[in-house]
């Protein structure tokens, strides 16, 4: 069955031109809005509709509203980049304004108004003039905002036509609407000139708020609406009252307010108030008192967002006076269905307020709340305990004896969050009659099923380092984690070094071999940067002087004080001043959240200077080789803390040389030698200085090189240096014939050539040339 043809558009268009045309009827508004609506649709979607301009034209002789509303939208539409047509809009738009009716009057001039057309001004100032007077207060109000469109067309005319003074004037009009938009136009227009590099003060003088201008508004807050109460409360931030009795009649006008239901009203006042009082301390802590109340009514309310901004003005009062909810604790204890961001905000308001009488309460509470199915609500509610113990300190004794009970659940994420709180917590206090118990607590743990986390992890080498001299299986725990250091993330080998280097100091014989291992895994390994640089420090300290790496590795820890969350003085002083805005809420000041359009561009350009003084820089560092083409920055320390590091820490070869074992009992025929060191290629080549000289110094290394399985085939002089081929025979981790060609010097100098049959000649190589630098107690 075939579809019926869509309509074509131009016969829908004549469709609508006809019964614009009709004559009207009464009873005929309807039919008139549907074809309007129909006009209105069809230029929405893009289709030109200007064929039917003169026909709406001559429709705005109806009386009905909506008709009107509607046609004033097609004209202003229609009129765009084409003059003729906004003419002939312009032309009855002006007629309108001169309507009986002021909502038509006041409609037509806001239609006026949004046109964009250069010769809009000669037909617009007019009727402005006349709206700023009319007898309406609808006609007033809408002429008061089309001074601003006015101002964002052209500054010059803006201020040509007085416009600035008439808004001026319109703050004292009768109505309210009226004033709070001409209020609206000045600040806007103060806000905008208070951007740009140079103000209009020639123009105009600066608007200011006087004493009389601000009672005759805060008088009238009863009959404005929310928000422009919000904006002449904010208006008291500018003005500053010369007695402190006016002080306190500012504040009794807006006493009313903070019993108002609206979260921004009450908000706004409490900012006003701390304004006014804040060189007045005794004053102040009036108003605190006074806020409490409204604030905590809105915190506890059932609807979470207006809750969460109290809860975070809040939050702020009580970093300043921590007494002021101390007897309303329980009002910010959680339930099952708030968010997570309430819920956080409320458990950081309990840590600051607690008291001796509540924390047995408190921290019950806390311990439900690491229950909880979000995790970050868990591991906060962890955190707000070792915050209780920082402040009272008596708390200890229980704090510890519920992150007993976590560690031994066996939750990983909550031993975790346990033990990295646990970490902080005796950074405070080092009681140790009462924290032994835990620490076997935590090893038994440990032993019962090893800890996987990294968290729990690092928690827990930090714990034995601290405390091994405790833990009587500190060192072997130690040395588990050193047999795979090199298969731990970077984070963990940090706090493995550094608990194993301050372990040693405290039980040297049963580290000594332990570190040794770990250096030396460290020491060649180059896949992280801090991990090498942290190992080479403590490395050259204990090489250089042990007691004074001794004194740096085991320096007394500070202890913590306060938390990171707990904000500084001038912070605090910064957020009071910004109370009612974001700053409350992200706690920090807003430069550091709102970035200006200048700023930007010029962060931008210093970034890109700071780019290419960087790749200048890359480029110098990438020519700073030494001869033999290694960068000099990093060459002279390669060799010589794996050289030393057994000898430091007297650690057997074996040990040091895990990954390369050789045979005591390998043959080889000169034969085989010669043949296969005439078709290996050079895997190898390295030098040595030995700490001995002369023709002594011969015997010492082939009896040196024996001793570790790497025998001497042939021996003789060449150019006064002493020539040696040694083999050796690999069994591990492949087995494999290592072949070297060594020249002694008389000085001590050794140059050493290897070629290798082995599959993976490289790494066999470096193992090999570790254990023959080991072998010879040498350093380059």
């Amino acid at each position: 069955m075939s579809q019926s043809p869509a309509p074509r558009k131009g016969g829908e268009i004549d469709e609508i031109r006809a019964c614009l045309r009709e004559p009207p009827k009464p009873g005929d508004a309807l039919a008139k809005r549907a074809a309007l609506r129909k006009v209105v649709a069809l230029m929405t979607s893009g289709i030109d509709t200007s064929a039917l301009f003169p026909d709406v034209i001559m429709s705005c002789f109806t009386t009905d509203l909506v008709c009107k509303k509607l046609i004033y939208l097609y004209l202003t539409t229609q009129s765009k980049g084409n003059e003729e047509l906004a003419v002939l809009a312009i032309n009855a738009l002006v007629k309108e304004c001169n309507d009986q009716d002021p909502v038509v009057r006041g409609v037509a001039l806001r239609s006026l108004a949004a046109m964009h057309v250069p010769s809009l001004l000669e037909y617009l100032a007019p009727l402005v003039d006349k709206g700023l007077s009319d007898s309406s207060t609808y006609v007033r109000k809408t002429a008061v905002c089309c001074l601003l469109q006015q101002y964002h067309r052209s500054v010059e005319d803006f201020y040509e036509l007085q416009y600035f003074a008439h808004a001026l004037r319109m703050l004292s009009d009768p109505d309210v609407q009226v004033s709070s938009n001409a209020l609206d136009v000045l600040l806007e227009i103060t806000r905008l000139e208070s951007a740009k590099e140079e103000l209009a003060t020639e123009l105009h003088p600066p608007f200011t708020v006087n004493k009389s201008l601000l009672y005759q508004l805060l008088n009238r807050l009863r009959v404005l609406n929310v928000w422009q109460q919000i904006q002449v409360i904010n208006l008291c931030l500018q003005y500053t009252p010369g007695t402190e009795e006016e002080m306190f009649e500012i504040m009794n006008l807006l006493d009313e307010r903070l019993e108002s239901n609206n979260t921004g009203v009450v908000i706004a006042c409490s900012r006003v108030f701390l304004h006014l009082t804040q060189n007045a301390p005794a004053v102040q802590r009036k108003v605190f008192q006074r806020l409490r109340e409204p604030l905590l009514l809105i915190a506890t309310s059932s609807i979470a967002e207006p809750a969460y901004a109290a809860l975070c003005h809040i939050k702020v009062l009580v970093k300043r006076d921590p007494q002021l909810f101390e007897e309303d604790f329980r009002s910010f204890f959680c339930t099952v269905n708030e968010p997570s961001s309430n819920k956080c905000v409320k458990m950081d308001i309990l840590a600051s307020s607690v008291t001796a009488a509540s924390v047995k309460a408190v921290l019950e509470e806390l311990v439900a709340y690491s229950e909880d199915r979000n995790e970050f609500v868990a591991r906060t509610a962890i955190a707000t305990m070792g915050r209780v113990t920082l402040k009272l300190p008596d708390a200890l004794s229980s704090v510890l004896v519920y992150f007993t009970d976590f560690i031994t659940l066996g939750l990983e994420d909550l031993r975790g969050a346990t033990l990295s709180v646990l970490t902080d917590v005796l950074r405070q206090h080092v009681q140790l009659d009462k924290v032994r118990p835990l620490l076997q607590t935590v090893v038994q743990s440990y032993k019962d099923t090893p800890f996987t986390d990294d968290e729990s992890r690092l928690a827990f080498l930090w714990l034995l380092g601290e405390y091994g001299e405790y833990i009587a299986e500190a060192p072997y725990i130690i040395e588990i984690f050193g047999d795979t250091v090199l298969n731990e993330p970077a984070p963990v080998r940090l706090q493995l070094l550094t608990s194993a280097a301050t372990l040693f100091f405290k039980r040297p014989p049963e580290m000594q071999k332990c570190l040794g291992r770990i250096f030396h895994a460290l020491l060649n390994d180059f896949t992280n940067a801090d991990v090498l640089d942290q190992a080479l420090l403590y490395f050259r300290l204990m090489r250089t002087d042990v007691a004074a790496a001794a004194r740096v590795i085991c320096a007394p820890k500070a202890p913590i004080r306060t938390f990171a969350e707990d904000m500084d003085a001038n912070l605090l002083d910064r957020l009071m001043a910004e109370f009612d805005t974001l700053s409350i809420v992200y706690c920090v000041p807003q430069e550091k959240f709102i970035v200006q359009e200048n700023a930007s561009a010029e962060g931008e350009d210093e970034d890109e200077e700071e780019g290419s003084e960087g790749e200048q820089s890359a480029m110098q560092n990438s020519n700073d080789v030494d001869v033999n083409g290694v960068n000099a920055r990093v060459s002279p320390d390669r060799d010589a803390p794996a050289a030393n590091v057994d000898q430091l820490f007297s650690c057997s070869s074996d040990a040091r040389v895990a990954p390369l074992r050789l045979s005591a009992d390998a043959e080889l025929d000169a034969a085989v030698f010669q043949q296969q060191w005439g078709r290996l290629g050079v895997t190898a080549t390295f030098s040595v200085t030995l700490q001995t000289r002369g023709i002594s110094c011969v015997d010492a290394v082939e009896a040196a090189l024996e001793d570790h399985n790497i025998f001497v085939l042939a021996s003789g002089t060449q150019n006064g240096e002493h020539k040696l081929f040694l083999y050796a025979e690999a069994t591990v981790p492949t087995h494999s014939w290592i072949f070297v060609e060594a020249f002694v010097a008389l000085t001590g100098f050794v140059r050493v050539t290897l070629k290798l049959d082995a599959p993976s000649p490289s790494s066999i190589a470096e193992a090999f040339e570790g254990l023959f630098r080991s072998a010879l107690g040498t350093t380059e």
